[in-house]
This record gives C-alpha cells, structure tokens and sequence, in this order.
C-alpha cells in the first residue's frame, strides 16, 4: 500500500473514530444514560445493565461470529453491512422517547436497553474483523497514536458538548429533550459510517476454510500458550474496575438527591476533559515505549479512584473520580486494541480478537450486572462494591507488573 493511500486511511480511520466516539458522547453510559434510565426505572439493577449492555455488547458477539469474518476476503464489505444495521438501532433508541411515557417502567426500560445493547452487539459482531482491518490499513509505530488521536478528539468535542447538554436537559422536558440528544448521536454515527466506507482496503485477506467445530478447537488452543492466557488473567481482574465506572455517577445521585442533569454533564465534561488531555499522551508513550506501560498507568489511576471514594465521598472528589477514569477508559481503549494486534499475524489475529473481547468483554459487562443486582436486593452496599473493584484492580496491577512482551 502507497503512503498516500496509507495516510488516507489513517485520516479517514480518525474521522470515523471521532465522529462515533462523539456520537456516544450523546448516550454515554456511564453518564447521561444512567441519568436517563433512571427517570425511565429508578433500579440499581437496572441502571447496572446500561453499561453492561454496551461492554457485553460490544464484545462477546465476536467470539462466535469471528467465524464468518475469517471468511470473509474483504473485511470492509462484512464490517459495512453489519455498521449499518448499528447505526439504525440509534436511530430507534431516539424513536423510544415518543413510546416510554404511556408504557409501564419496566416495558420502558426493558424497549430502550433492547436497543442500546442491540446497537452494541451489531458493533461486537464486526469488532475482531475491524481490529484486522485497521492493523492492515495502519502501520504498526502508527497504530497507538491514531487510536489516541480519534479518542482525543472527539473528547476534545466532549468536553463542549456537556456545557450545552446539562442546561439544554435540565431546562426542557423529559422525554422530549432527550430525544433531541439520541437524534444527534444518530446523525454522528451516520456521517462516521461515511468516513468508514471510503477507507481502502488493498488486496484480500487470507480465507479460513475452518469448519465451525475446528473454529472453537482453534480459540480453546489460544489460552493454552502461557502469554496470552497470563494477559487474559490480568484483563480479567482489570475488569472489576467495571464496577466502579458504572456505579460512580449512580451513587453520587444516591449520597446527593439534589444534584440533577447540570451535574450528571460536568461528570461527563471532567470524564471528556480527561480523555482529551489525556489521550495523546497515552497513545504516544504506548508507541515510544510500549502499551504495557499505558495499561499499568489506566489501572493506577482506577486504584486511586476507588481509595478516594471510599475515604471521601464528597462531590469535590466525585469531580476527580471522573478525571481518573477518564485516564483509566483512554489507557484501556489506547492499549487493548494495540496489544491485541500484536497478537498473531493476519491470518489468526481475528481469532486472538475473539477470544480476547469475548472473555474480556463478558466479565467487564457481567461483574457489574451482578454486583448491581446484590446492590439493589440490599446484600452490598456501593461502598462494599468499591472494596471489591480495589482488590481486582490490585490484582491485575500485579499480574501485569509481571506480563512480558516475550514471547
């Protein structure tokens, strides 16, 4: 591929990036959601399957339909077809706002989390093809600060976006004002499916003539080499930091019933702020020196959040905690997609894809739904599912200090 095709791709890889990552911005799931979801069913529970809808969402999906795309010659065709169908669900989400009044709660929340989590799983089904079309169409001492360069961005954007959003949700009627937020977010995520068509796929990727059955032998074969199943372990425990970026915003709005959306957006703008100045940096040292390092620094900064959170729980410091997860979500989505790359060669870097999210992306979505279902029948207390997001983050902060980049 020419350099001016690959600068190409890399431009429009970041147009897409920021675009969509702006439009979650919009239905951000830590945030303005949870806000959301809340007025629609007022359930720790419930409000736990918003994030977990789009971890889940995103990730396990792939470790079965990984399958297809292995044979599938041009990737971008099989990750089109799939985006398109993604971007609909948003457009749907927007429509639910017309629907959830007159409907009981829980028909309400159960339309729009079919929705959410469906416009996530249309993106879990095309993310290990698209991790292996954006390793061929970016180079490797690339690949970190482009990934930092659509995140930045668009957080860049995120940060201005929440100084509209609080006051313009605050001042107009649920459901209407937010259905004016969804409609936005579709219309970013149909100009970033405009950037992604036009990125060039040269050539043809190797085809797997596998059967399904030789398939799931291939992945299980995966974890028995000793790196890869050592970084499996590790992200695993990293995944209890979950608990903490899905329950912060909740439980500010349970220690301080008086705080409304103008709160619930500074979260977001400090969240986005984060990410934005964060971002590059991260996606800079990944490729100077390694992403091992960026990945040890998102878990410290997960590790302090939850300590502060524990010891203070004033607002002051809940501004803070959005500022460090905000360091933690740009290291994770700097790293994750780097070392998963360099797992493998083109022809199994799909199947490292697939087990990795599909592991990874069921424990991140799955240990906040149970801990919000042991918050919500009174076993734990939040602060309780702090204690245990700290001992997994630790844990992992260890296993990591320990992972090799040799094989």
């Amino acid at each position: 591929m020419d350099q001016k095709t690959v600068r190409r791709n890399m431009v429009l890889h970041i147009i897409d990036g920021v675009l969509f990552i702006t439009a979650m911005t919009f239905m951000d799931q830590f945030t303005i959601m949870v806000s959301f979801m809340k007025q629609v069913f007022d359930n720790s529970f419930v409000l736990s399957l918003v994030p977990a809808s789009i971890v889940i969402g995103f990730n396990f999906p792939g470790l079965f339909t990984s399958w297809f795309a292995k044979r599938a010659a041009k990737r971008k065709i099989y990750i089109a077809i799939m985006g398109f169908l993604q971007r609909l669900m948003v457009f749907f989400l927007a429509l639910t706002t017309y629907w959830i009044l007159p409907l009981p709660a829980t028909s309400g929340a159960a339309m729009v989390l079919s929705f959410y989590f469906l416009f996530a799983f249309m993106g879990g089904i095309t993310f290990p093809a698209w991790i292996d079309l954006f390793a061929k169409t970016v180079p490797p001492k690339r690949r970190g600060r482009v990934t930092a360069l659509r995140l930045s961005l668009a957080s860049v954007v995120g940060i201005i976006v929440p100084l509209w959003m609080g006051p313009f949700l605050a001042a107009n009627d649920f459901p209407g004002n937010y259905r004016v937020v969804f409609f936005i977010a579709f219309a970013l995520v149909a100009l970033s499916f405009v950037a992604f068509i036009n990125i060039k796929e040269e050539g043809e990727s190797p085809v797997s003539r596998q059967s399904f059955g030789e398939y799931i032998r291939d992945l299980l074969g995966l974890l028995l080499k000793k790196r890869f199943r050592h970084f499996i372990l590790a992200r695993f425990f990293f995944s209890f930091t979950f608990i903490a970026i899905s329950f912060y915003t909740a439980y500010a709005l349970k220690l301080f019933p008086s705080i409304d959306e103008r709160e619930v957006a500074i979260f977001a703008l400090l969240f986005n702020f984060s990410k934005a100045g964060f971002g590059y940096l991260l996606g800079y040292l990944g490729d100077r020196f390694n992403n091992l390092l960026v990945q040890k620094i998102g878990i410290l900064a997960a590790v302090v959040s939850l300590v502060l959170v524990l010891l203070f729980p004033v607002i002051p410091v809940f501004y803070l905690l959005f500022v460090l997860i905000g360091i933690t979500f740009s290291a994770d989505s700097n790293a994750l997609v780097v070392m998963i790359a360099e797992f493998g060669d083109e022809g199994s870097r799909i199947s490292y894809t697939a087990v990795s999210s599909g592991i990874i992306g069921t424990s991140c979505g799955l240990i906040p739904v149970i801990m919000g279902m042991l918050i919500s029948q009174g076993l734990v207390t939040y602060a309780g599912s702090f204690v245990i997001a700290l001992v997994g983050s630790l844990i992992s902060l260890v296993l990591f200090f320990r992972f090799s980049h040799e094989d």
